[in-house]
């Protein structure tokens, strides 16, 4: 038997994580269909046994979960479509008014201070009219890349009936090749299924509430689409610490271009705020509690990361990924000390002084 050095083991472990790292950014076109397939399969393993423990066969009980769920997602999509269109179509008149409010400052910085030249405000004009005179051309190219996305989506249904209705088959491989205790190998795919389902299914809770709660008080306001940016804040905390601030940036910018007084944009960051309070605070430790026990280095590590590779799809998946490998590598007493290193600190544990 060879036994490898210190100094060898640390160079196969860097080649094996550069050569992961490089297998993840290349195949991430049916890489990242497949890890959403199996998180959303996850949360959906409760329906199809149910059905099944009604008598239903694996293929049949997989086919109703897949269809009522993306029934319900397309329901979703079309009752929050017509504002979406409705914001494109006025996308030449939101900038218009960007423009309109620009200039107007420039023109208050030239009256208050006469010494600045006219011309530096007549190059400015130019400049951002060549700007805003290709913001048509710059959302019909992202409505575009949407409509890729969604139809390369499509083909999760898909994988997530095969993974509902294959499961035991899965099970079954995952047990010839690791050849190890039936047990050992449940345990690690029940703490693998139970911290991916807890996770994302308190986070869909939460972002329904969230949502909700956001579109109360936006309408309130009076934020036109404010249906359209309730749901884009609630959807958008799925990308941790960037979505909250992103997602309440936009109505308040909204609400500024809509208002002639600031005083309606301070109260939508006002309302937003309060909620994100709520939800920090009240409805996320309730719902979601600690059932991902990575910390915030470790997770901020792991999306900008995982934002490289994946660009957007990668911050979403960021974090549950990062759950399930620590899974893994507690699972594996040569690795046990790499999940250490994901986790949650525990000062107590050390009991020495840098």
């Amino acid at each position: 038997m060879i036994r490898l050095t210190d100094s060898a083991r640390l160079f196969f472990t860097l080649g094996s994580l550069i050569l992961l790292v490089i297998c993840i950014y290349f195949m991430r076109p049916i890489l990242a269909p497949l890890s959403f397939s199996f998180i959303l399969a996850a949360i959906l393993l409760p329906v199809t046994a149910f059905l099944e423990r009604k008598g239903l066969s694996p293929n049949f009980a997989a086919i109703i979960t897949v269809t009522f769920s993306s029934l319900l997602v397309i329901g979703t999509i079309v009752a929050a479509s017509w504002q979406i269109s409705s914001l494109t179509d006025n996308a030449q008149d939101i900038t218009a008014k960007i423009d309109n409010r620009i200039h107007k400052g420039v023109i208050s910085l030239e009256k208050a201070y006469p010494q600045l030249r006219k011309q530096t405000l007549i190059n400015y004009r130019q400049r951002t009219e060549e700007l805003f005179k290709n913001v048509g051309e710059y959302i019909s190219s992202s409505g575009s890349g949407l409509a890729a996305l969604v139809s390369n989506a499509l083909l999760m249904p898909l994988f997530i009936f095969f993974m509902l209705s294959y499961r035991q088959f899965f099970r079954t491989f995952l047990h010839r090749v690791i050849e190890s205790e039936d047990k050992y190998v449940d345990q690690v795919l029940n703490k693998i299924y139970k911290v991916t389902r807890s996770y994302l299914s308190g986070m869909i809770t939460v972002m329904a509430i969230v949502g909700v709660m956001n579109a109360i008080g936006l309408s309130i306001i009076g934020v036109p689409y404010a249906i359209f940016f309730a749901i884009l804040a609630s959807m958008l905390m799925v990308v941790p610490y960037l979505g909250v601030f992103i997602g309440s940036l936009l109505p308040a910018l909204m609400a500024l271009l809509t208002f002639p007084s600031p005083l309606p944009a301070l109260a939508v960051i006002a309302w937003m705020w309060v909620v994100q309070l709520i939800e920090g605070n009240l409805i996320t430790p309730y719902l979601v509690g600690s059932k991902v026990s990575i910390n915030p280095f470790a997770a901020i590590i792991s999306l900008i990361a995982m934002g490289q590779l994946w660009d957007i799809a990668g911050l979403v998946i960021a974090i549950p990924f990062v759950a399930i490998l620590k899974i893994i590598l507690d699972a594996i007493p040569s690795t046990q000390a790499y999940g250490m290193l994901l986790g949650e600190v525990n000062r107590a544990q050390f009991d020495f002084e840098m």
